[in-house]
């Protein structure tokens, strides 16, 4: 079903598994266009290789979902929805994440599992209102250090990623929360806080095994 309220500071668009939008762009771009106070967009579940460009000028929009569609990048003009909080990008076939994420001042629950990720812009250490970061099931062997700056961020998930370590900045972070910090991770050994293993350190030991020095 395809939705639109009336009221046009709660409206939605509302289309999970629904070919709607996909079968007609015309009408698309008219309810987008027609709707500039939309708040909520949920367009998950479809085939969408590109996020639709007239959801760059809902500058009210608040949460948008695009999860289970065939996103194959995160465009730079998602940096213009200056008023979102809550955005959905799971299993898709996104491979980066544009700096202009570092834009999004009001975002608190940023949802990237599932993709192609191999590494986190420093940008989203300006994300300064971010609670929830879901990265799991990526493809990311190093993090910034930058995510020790997320002093509002509650739960942290990074499973099914082939990290070698952690930020010092996060692990700091993460003990000095005493609990109110949920990371999620296949090795909890790499939260402890005077684990000494760098990715330098990882690298030389591989070289050592490799060439036997």
């Amino acid at each position: 079903n395809n939705t639109v309220m009336d009221e046009p500071y709660s409206a939605n668009l509302l289309t999970p598994k629904s070919r709607l939008l996909e079968a007609d762009p015309k009408l698309e771009r008219t309810l987008l266009l027609e709707s500039q106070q939309l708040r909520t967009i949920n367009i998950s579940c479809n085939a969408f290789q590109y996020i639709p460009k007239e959801i760059y000028s809902l500058t009210q929009l608040e949460y948008l979902n695009l999860s289970d569609n065939k996103l194959l990048s995160l465009p730079t003009q998602i940096g213009q929805l200056g008023s979102l909080q809550e955005i959905w990008l799971n299993d898709n076939h996104i491979d980066k994440i544009p700096a202009s994420i570092g834009n999004l001042k009001q975002l608190k629950r940023l949802f990237i599992a599932g993709n192609e990720l191999r590494k986190v812009p420093t940008e989203i250490g300006r994300l300064s209102r971010l609670e929830v970061l879901c990265l799991n099931d990526n493809k990311l062997q190093i993090l910034p250090a930058v995510l020790g700056h997320l002093r509002h961020l509650k739960y942290l998930d990074l499973k099914g990623n082939p990290l070698c370590c952690l930020p010092k900045r996060l692990k700091k972070l993460y003990w000095e929360k005493q609990g109110a910090l949920k990371i999620s991770l296949d090795n909890k050994q790499l939260l402890r806080y005077d684990h000494r293993c760098t990715c330098v350190d990882s690298l030389k030991g591989r070289l050592s095994t490799w060439f036997g020095y």
